[in-house]
């Protein structure tokens, strides 16, 4: 019983930690495909803010009246 238990544990952490490296993938795909199409080679620093925006619009709603203008 504990062995299974283990093993589920196992398998979810697993399946999380999957999920977080594809997302990072697509999160760095598409910074560069965004990039590209504006003809701009970014530097690291440049390239992570794009992505810590991408995550930050993720979590956060900016489509409010406030926000926009």
């Amino acid at each position: 019983m504990v062995f299974s238990h283990y093993s589920k544990l196992k398998s979810h952490y697993f399946h999380i930690k999957l999920l977080r490296r594809a997302l990072s993938y697509l999160y760095n795909k598409e910074t560069k495909s965004s990039f590209e199409i504006e003809h701009i080679k970014p530097n690291a620093l440049r390239t992570e803010k794009f992505i810590t925006s991408l995550e930050l619009a993720e979590k956060e709603d900016f489509c409010e009246k406030e926000r926009l203008l």
